[in-house]
């Protein structure tokens, strides 16, 4: 039973944070696959505009959500208190997720009902995400993770240019490494292999292997979906 429980809109559309753990947004989007349709799931810092949690599934149960914020519990350095900020999505209202909540000591934060800019550093990043690998019917699942998987770790977090108010046009990454050094390398994941390398080997190149995989993707049409049944 989804219910429409009082959480508190914390953030007020203020889309920053002055140390990175501090802030998150998070969001579910859906990509088609002649496999079906592919949901990621991710969860952003406020401060550095980093994603530094992920999880992709067929499903957008509330699992997914849980496995994506579980990561960035791993990799961020969360503070106690840290606030964590979505939209009114079934997924971010179930006991699951606000146990996750509750176990990483983080505050949970909501945009009001019906209204997309009460989410809209989340949102704008699968907007990018969208643009710049296309919205095209994949050939399947494995294809769709495997392209977000490079975008995300070689190609936005690591070459993506945003204008700090500080230190000028630095990457995600860099801006980590800037606000907080001590924690820069343990945010950084592991090697992930990724078709054509890994993505610690894809860092160097990493804007041309995006375009090279957008352009050799060959995805194929498929007949006509019909859009889920819902993702909030």
């Amino acid at each position: 039973m989804n219910v429409d429980l009082p959480f508190s809109f914390l953030i007020g559309r203020d889309f920053t944070a002055d140390q990175p753990g501090t802030g998150l947004a998070g969001d579910i989007t859906y990509l088609p696959t002649l496999a079906g349709w592919w949901y990621p799931a991710t969860v952003i810092d406020l401060a550095t505009h980093e994603v530094i949690g992920y999880a992709m599934a067929d499903h957008h149960r509330a699992e997914l959500v849980v496995d994506a914020l579980t990561m960035a519990g791993l990799r961020g350095g969360l503070k106690p208190g840290c606030i964590m900020h979505s939209d009114r999505g079934r997924e971010y209202t179930r006991g699951e997720f606000r146990r996750q909540i509750r176990k990483l000591n983080l505050r949970q934060s909501m945009g009001r009902t019906g209204s997309c800019y009460d989410n809209a550093a989340a949102e704008s990043f699968f907007g990018l995400l969208k643009a710049e690998i296309g919205t095209t019917v994949w050939e399947s699942h494995e294809t769709a993770r495997t392209d977000i998987l490079r975008f995300i770790e070689a190609e936005y977090n690591r070459t993506r240019l945003r204008k700090h108010p500080e230190y000028g046009y630095v990457t995600p990454l860099e801006t980590r490494t800037l606000l907080q050094p001590d924690l820069a390398l343990a945010a950084q994941p592991p090697a992930v292999q990724v078709q054509g390398g890994t993505s610690g080997e894809l860092q160097g190149s990493a804007r041309q292997a995006a375009v090279n995989a957008s352009t050799g993707r060959n995805p194929q049409g498929g007949a006509s979906r019909g859009m889920p049944t819902e993702v909030d």
